[in-house]
């Protein structure tokens, strides 16, 4: 049975629950023990999809015991999961209701169990990689999801580069997409220039024939050196992760060139033929992540 785009959907979010989940398990602890809330969330999410996919009959706030064993009445190649899932869902409410921290060692046996139990029912009951689901559903913007659905073309076509030269044009599709929705007469609230004049202009003409070639050569070194800066405050007054940019920065091309032969796309100083597969991915986990940041947030003009 094909899913419908809803359930794809619903399936995106719980690849990307569980993804947070298991990054927050790597925090030392006690802040280890956040991941606990985050895999039972994504467990039960992923039991509501199999039950509604399959029109499996479950009470509404079922239990969680009633929930898995409704589901698992049906497939039963996942019965083996009930205790160690039981134990993550005592895990969590003794954290939630209680206060109790869980020691690394659980909380990694919680997160492995977890992982497990999500790929082997993505896999049995809905006939899905849970690891290959694309995250692309959850991003709202059009042009910057079909640019991150040919990346991920591209890289399992082996043409990396324009993998990456796609993750790159995704990325600033967002940004001038955000970007344009804060604008008010002509100008973004995230705008830090001069505003243009008549005779700030006059004078910029004026400073730059006086300081000749040489000088207008260290004046273009001095401007790119701010716009580089200001390009770094607008990050972080969007909310997008500064460390995150730096390295997707460092990694992307800069843009497409095209030549005789079609698009080609521009190689960094000293980068390799060869792009690491977590290159790749951190880059791509980056454009996701902007995406969703960028979503949640609407400081266009037009409600201010």
């Amino acid at each position: 049975m094909t899913l419908s785009p809803a359930h794809i959907r619903w399936l995106s979010l719980i690849r990307y629950q569980a993804r947070v989940a298991e990054e927050q398990s790597a925090l030392p602890a006690p802040l280890g023990t956040l991941a606990i809330s985050g895999l039972q969330d994504a467990i039960e999410a992923m039991l509501g999809l199999v039950a509604e996919h399959h029109g499996i009959p479950v009470q509404r706030m079922s239990p969680f015991d009633k929930l898995f064993d409704a589901v698992t009445n049906r497939f039963d190649a996942l019965e083996h999961y009930r205790g160690p899932l039981l134990a993550l869902n005592s895990a969590r409410v003794g954290y939630k209701h209680h206060g109790n921290h869980v020691d690394q060692s659980t909380v990694e046996r919680h997160r492995l169990a977890a992982v497990t139990f999500l790929a082997d029912t993505a896999k049995v009951c809905l006939a899905q990689d849970f690891h290959a689901v694309s995250l692309t559903g959850l991003i709202n913007d059009l042009d910057a999801r079909g640019l991150v659905e040919s990346a991920e073309t591209r890289w399992r076509a082996g043409e990396q580069h324009r993998a990456l030269g796609d993750l790159r044009l995704a990325f600033d599709e967002l940004i001038r997409n955000y970007e344009n929705t804060t604008r008010r007469s002509g100008r973004s609230f995230f705008d830090a220039r001069p505003h243009p004049s008549a005779s700030y202009e006059a004078a910029r003409a004026r400073s730059r024939s006086q300081l000749g070639a040489f000088g207008n050569a260290q004046g273009k070194h001095f401007e790119d050196w701010l716009r580089n800066l200001e390009n770094r405050m607008k990050m972080l007054a969007f909310g997008i992760d500064l460390r995150g940019f730096a390295f997707f920065d460092a990694q992307v091309p800069e843009r497409y060139r095209i030549g005789p032969d079609g698009v080609t796309v521009d190689r960094l100083p000293g980068q390799s033929s060869e792009v690491p597969e977590r290159v790749f991915r951190l880059c791509h986990r980056f454009v996701i992540d902007t995406a969703l940041k960028l979503g949640a947030d609407d400081f266009s003009a037009e409600q201010a």
